[in-house]
């Protein structure tokens, strides 16, 4: 079993896909210091919003990293390029039925 959080939002006007990649190269970084993460991604949708997938091995997992994630400059400024008020977040867990 995984645990699934998905975030689908919009970013602040003039904000660039460049600047989205760059943060987002910074955030995975941090990632690979987590244990228990397996994968990230990042993609957008042809209407301009934003998805960010982020898999870990277990919801105790995933709630260390939002503990976390706080102490990293590149996450706040990825928070930075994103409008908040259009965001949202869904989390699920997603079962092995091999």
């Amino acid at each position: 079993m995984s645990f699934i959080g998905t975030a689908r939002f919009d970013t602040h006007p003039g904000v660039t896909v460049d600047q989205m990649i760059k943060a987002e190269r910074g955030i995975r970084e941090a990632l690979g210091e987590q244990v228990g993460f397996p994968k990230r991604t990042l993609g957008r949708f042809p209407d301009g919003q934003w998805l960010v997938t982020i898999r870990w091995d277990s919801a105790e997992h995933g709630s260390r990293w939002t503990e976390a994630s706080r102490r990293y400059e590149s996450v706040t400024s990825q928070h930075a390029l994103i409008d908040f008020d259009t965001m949202r977040m869904e989390f699920y867990e997603e079962f092995d039925l091999r």
